[in-house]
């Protein structure tokens, strides 16, 4: 039988982050991460066997979070010279909570 998260994975969620309702909200203190990074955080916290990205998928949203497409720049890396080059990807926008 599976164990029911939900009310631990929307008080942690809530207890870190506040949701970003548009993308002119975005400044330089909002986070923004896939639902693969949300899952991973969730879980070093709570059971991960019982945790998938559905169940966090739906506690953001009955929380309020909207994902939004954003574009990253290119840049290089100083120290070893890769350049990463501009790219696009939906990510959900997340104030912390100081």
């Amino acid at each position: 039988m599976k164990t029911d998260y939900t009310q631990e994975i929307k008080a942690l969620i809530s207890g870190n982050y506040e949701p970003v309702h548009s993308e002119a909200q975005d400044t330089n203190f909002t986070e923004k991460k896939t639902l693969s990074e949300i899952h991973k955080e969730v879980t070093s916290v709570l059971p991960g066997e019982w945790i998938q990205q559905a169940d966090i998928y739906e506690a953001l949203v009955e929380l309020g979070f909207k994902s939004f497409l954003y574009t990253t720049e290119a840049s290089t890396d100083e120290e070893t010279g890769i350049t990463t080059p501009k790219s696009s990807k939906m990510a959900w926008f997340l104030e912390r909570i100081n």
